[in-house]
C-alpha cells in the first residue's frame, strides 16, 4: 500500500517554509519506498528519497539533498525529534546549537552496524557551539564536512573564535573515534579561564584552575582531541578522551585571592598530556622574576 502526506511537520511549522513537507511512502512487501520534500524558506527546501528494508537489518538507500542556503537552526529543530522517533546516530548533534546557513548532498545505504555515507555538508558563515561549554563558540565558520565511507573528515575554511581567527581540522568515524585539531592564536587568557570554570562539560579541568580568581593578556594555544565516544555526556578525560597540547604564555597576568594584592605575570610554553603537565615559565611578582621548569 501507500501513505501520502501533505503540508507535514514536526513538532510545529517551520517559521519561514511556505508550506509543510510532503511525504510520500510506498510499501513493496518488506520494502518502503519513500519520497519526501521539506521546504525550509522561499526557494530552499531539503529532499529524501530512497528505500528502506523494514525487518532484520533494516538496510537503507538513501539520497539526500538540499539547496544552497539551508537554515541550520531549522535543520536541527527538524532532525532531533526524527532522531529520537528512529534511533539513528546523530553524534554529538543533540548537544550542540547551530545557527547560520548550509547545503548538503549525501548518498547513505548500509545500516546502523555498517554504515557508508558518500557526500559533503557545508556551511555558511555560521555559529556552531556544545550547550554544556559556555562562552566557546565558533563563529562565521565557512566550512566542509566530507562523508567518505565509514567516516567523516572536517575542514575549516575559515572562523573564528572570541573574535580571533582559528584553525580547525581532523577526521571521526562512526564508532565514535575522532582526531581533531586545533589551532588558535591571540585567545584572551581570561575568556579561556571563564570557559573552563563555567563549562559542565569541563569538570575534569576545573580543579586545575581553582585558584586562579580571574587573567588577562594574549595566548596561543594548539589542542589535539583523540580516542572514541558515541555521546557527549560519556566523556571521560583520559580514558576514551584524550587531550594534548601546548599553551603559549605572553606576560600574562593572573590573579590569585590567596596572593593577596600581588599579581603574578607568566611567560613561557605549558605543554600538556591529559592530567600530565610540562612548563617552562618565567614569572615576575612585583620587581621579584621567578624561573620555573
Amino acid at each position: 500500500g501507500y501513505i501520502n502526506i501533505d503540508n507535514a511537520y514536526a513538532i510545529e511549522p517551520i517559521p519561514k517554509a511556505p508550506k509543510g513537507a510532503h511525504i510520500g511512502i510506498n510499501y513493496e512487501k518488506d520494502t518502503m519506498y519513500i519520497d519526501v520534500n521539506v521546504p525550509t524558506d522561499i526557494n530552499q527546501k531539503v529532499t529524501v528519497k530512497g528505500s528502506i528494508k523494514a525487518f532484520k537489518e533494516r538496510n537503507v538507500v538513501l539520497d539526500i539533498q538540499s539547496t544552497d542556503k539551508i537554515d541550520l537552526f531549522i535543520a536541527k529543530k527538524v532532525l532531533v525529534p526524527v532522531h529520537e522517533t528512529l534511533d539513528f546516530d546523530l553524534g554529538p548533534v543533540p548537544d550542540m546549537y547551530f545557527s547560520g546557513f548550509g547545503n548538503i548532498d549525501l548518498k547513505v545505504h548500509g545500516n546502523k552496524k555498517d554504515p557508508h555515507l558518500i557526500g559533503e555538508f557545508h556551511t555558511i558563515n555560521a555559529s556552531a557551539g556544545f550547550n554544556d561549554i559556555k562562552n566557546l563558540e565558533l563563529k562565521n565558520a565557512n566550512s566542509v564536512l566530507y562523508f567518505k565511507d565509514n567516516y567523516a573528515e572536517f575542514a575549516l575554511k575559515s572562523g573564528t573564535i572570541n573574535n580571533k581567527p582559528a584553525n580547525i581540522d581532523g577526521t571521526c568515524d562512526f564508532t565514535g573515534k575522532l582526531d581533531f585539531k586545533v589551532n588558535a592564536k591571540n585567545q584572551d587568557l581570561g575568556d579561556l579561564l571563564a570557559i573552563i570554570k563555567k563549562s559542565p562539560m569541563l569538570k575534569d579541568l576545573q580543579k586545575f584552575v581553582i585558584l586562579a580568581d580571574d587573567a588577562k593578556g594574549s595566548t596561543d594555544f594548539y589542542l589535539n582531541l583523540t580516542g572514541q565516544i558515541r555521546q557527549l555526556k560519556e566523556i571521560s578525560l583520559g580514558k576514551n578522551l584524550h587531550a594534548k597540547g601546548d599553551l603559549k604564555l605572553n606576560s600574562n597576568t593572573v590573579k590569585i585571592s590567596k596572593l593577596g594584592k600581588f599579581t603574578p605575570k607568566f611567560s613561557g610554553q605549558v605543554h600538556y598530556d591529559d592530567f600530565n603537565v610540562d612548563f617552562d615559565i618565567k614569572s615576575q611578582l612585583n620587581s621579584a622574576k621567578i624561573g620555573a621548569q
